[in-house]
């Protein structure tokens, strides 16, 4: 699976991601940690050439591991 990490190099890096998103460099950032909102999906294609089910599962897999660290916080 390609990570979103990755699909910003791919795009030119987060500051050309971001100005094709019409976002903050910071924004886009955050992306990397949080997963990309769908309204911004078109700008990181389009840049990148991925495909919105890459997006996707990148998107599920952040989701995914954010979930079960707050699992394990609450837990301890």
């Amino acid at each position: 699976m390609i990570t979103i990490r990755e699909m910003m190099k791919m795009g030119g890096g987060v500051e050309q991601v971001a100005k094709a998103a019409g976002v903050a460099p910071r924004t886009a950032r955050r992306w990397v940690q949080d997963g990309i909102p769908d309204w911004h999906w078109t700008a990181l294609i389009e840049r990148s050439g991925v495909t919105p089910e890459q997006i996707f599962e990148a998107n599920k897999s952040l989701r995914a591991d954010s979930i079960e660290g707050q699992k394990k916080r609450a837990r301890a």
